[in-house]
């Protein structure tokens, strides 16, 4: 298989437990030409200093954000807030959880373009 087809996800409380050492493994995979997303971004210990750093391209926003997206100001913020994040840092980003038409109208919305990192 190609390796350009492989994404591998990472939880961010996990990336960031040793981080130099996820660092050098995602490197690593990545000259192999394996991609990776930060997954459940938001619900953790967000460090901008790392994420920064992590040779991620994609920021999975957590479901927990986009169920009530549509109800809760707080939860559009953050929602809004994040897809800014990835597009500043070149990072795509994914929205966890759309369940229905209004929760799609409202990412598109707010949606990031791919870039390259």
């Amino acid at each position: 298989m190609d390796p350009a087809h492989l994404k591998l996800e990472t939880l961010e409380s996990a990336a960031l437990s040793d981080v130099e050492v996820v660092i050098e493994t995602m490197n690593a995979c990545r000259a192999l030409g394996v991609g990776f997303a930060i997954d459940d971004f938001g619900i953790g210990h967000s460090s901008l200093a790392y994420l920064k750093r992590l040779p991620a391209q994609t920021l999975k926003i957590d479901r927990s954000f986009i169920a009530d997206i549509l109800q809760d100001a707080g939860d559009h913020a953050i929602v809004k807030g994040i897809v800014e994040l990835a597009k500043v840092f070149g990072l795509e980003s994914v929205a966890e959880g759309v369940e229905c038409m209004a929760h799609l109208e409202a990412w598109v919305a707010n949606r990031s373009v791919r870039q390259s990192r």
